[in-house]
């Protein structure tokens, strides 16, 4: 069962990092 919540960990990150970068890539379209 620990494995299993490792594995979510992870994919949490994942996502996480992914929805921070999108957001950046949101905020510094206005600027051009």
């Amino acid at each position: 069962q620990i494995e299993l919540l490792k594995e979510l960990l992870d994919l949490l990150q994942d996502m996480v990092v992914m929805l921070l970068s999108l957001l950046e890539d949101r905020f510094h379209e206005p600027a051009k």
